[in-house]
Parts: C-alpha cells; structure tokens; sequence
C-alpha cells in the first residue's frame, strides 16, 4: 500500500466525514427507487457490495502517446508534473476544482502529491468506460489504491465536495446514477456468472463515475494489467 502523506490524509478525511452523512441519508430513497425498478434491498446491498470491494478502478490511456512514458518513468503522474493533459489544461483551475473539493487541504502540495483522475468501471464492461475514450482507448486497471480513491457520480469539474464518496459510503452517489445505469449496475453487481460484463454505453456523456486517487501510482505495485 501506498504511504500516504499528510495532504492526503485530509483530504481523504474530509470526504469521508461528508460521505457517511450523505450515504445514509440517502439509503431510504435509494431503497425505493430501486425497489421500482424491479429490484430488491437484497439487490442493493449486493450493489454497495460490488462497488466496494470488486469494481474495476481504471485510468483511461492514449497507449501509443503513453508508452515511452511507461518504458521510461516509475509513474503515471498528473498534470500538475506533466504539463499534459487528456482533459483542461489550466493548473490554475484545477487547483480551484481541488481546493474547493478536498477543503484547500491540497493547497501548497507538491505535483507529485496531488491527485491522479481515473474512473469506477461499476458495470464492468471489457472496453473500460465508453464514454472516457477520449482519454483513450486503452486503460490501466488499478490494484492497492481502492481505499485511497474517492468518487463523484460525473466529471468533478466544479462538483461540491458533498457530491463525493467513499467506497463504504456510496449511497448518495449511486442514487445519482440514471436509471438505466442503475439497472445496468445492478444486473452486473448480481449476476451468478462473475465474469459477467456490462455495457457502459448506457453512462450519458460527461457521467462516468470518476475517481480521484489520492497517492502515488506506481506502474509495478499499482498497476494490475493494461488494457
């Protein structure tokens, strides 16, 4: 596991302090919605479940912009020590989208502590998460770094820290999945065949279920396989 320093430890804090609230607010609406469509609390649970202990948590690559990076680095890195990005590229908004995320506990950090941006594959789906291959289409799959990871139900660009999650407080983020994601989600997380695979088509544009990593990732302890 990765050694964590102090920035990170807050931040993850932070989150989590808002996550168990909302996470359990949200339960009783959630129990219903799914109960609607067709769906059991035995489902739901089996769902949290899924999301917390099996999910694939990927990064999304341009595999041949990427490789020498790989052949030659120890890390993949964020843009703060790139330079690059798939995404924005303004350091200084993305320092305003952190602060106003992980409370300013990011302020003053170094690049190399900062947070690196994957996403949930909650469905499961063997090409990654469709709608983030604009980041590429290849992805990495990630191992060690679940417990160090928070989520937000979209893209987190200008996303109110309440909106995250932890893996053990999801709730309130699944309740924000579209039905038809939820459907998928939960058809994956049940399902007797674990190999099962999902369709992410079914995410609308701009909704992945992204995931901030806090810590390092390391290609030879962090990285399972690439895709």
């Amino acid at each position: 596991a990765a050694r964590l320093v102090d920035c990170q430890k807050s931040a993850l804090r932070h989150i989590r302090t808002l996550a168990k609230n909302n996470h359990e607010q949200a339960l009783p609406k959630l129990q219903r919605r799914v109960q609607t469509l067709g769906f059991t609390d035995s489902d739901l649970w089996m769902t949290l479940a899924w999301v917390r202990e099996l999910a694939p948590i990927i990064v999304h690559i341009n595999l041949s912009t990427m490789m020498p990076f790989m052949e030659s680095d120890t890390h993949y890195r964020n843009q703060f020590e790139t330079a690059s990005s798939g995404g924005l590229l303004k350091p200084e908004v993305r320092t305003k989208w952190e602060r106003d995320l992980f409370g300013g506990t990011y302020d003053g950090s170094r690049g190399f502590d900062r947070c690196k941006y994957g996403v949930l594959n909650a469905m499961n789906d063997h090409r990654g998460v469709v709608k983030c291959h604009q980041y590429g289409d290849s992805y990495l799959v990630l191992r060690d770094v679940r417990l160090r990871t928070t989520f937000s139900p979209e893209d987190s660009a200008n996303l109110k820290a309440e909106r995250l999650a932890v893996l053990d407080y999801y709730g309130h983020v699944l309740a924000e999945y579209s039905d038809e994601e939820l459907r998928e989600t939960v058809g994956v997380a049940n399902s007797p065949d674990a190999a099962v695979l999902g369709d992410s088509s079914k995410v609308a544009a701009m909704k992945y279920k992204e995931g901030q990593i806090h810590g390092e990732v390391c290609w030879a302890k962090h990285v399972e396989r690439l895709v």
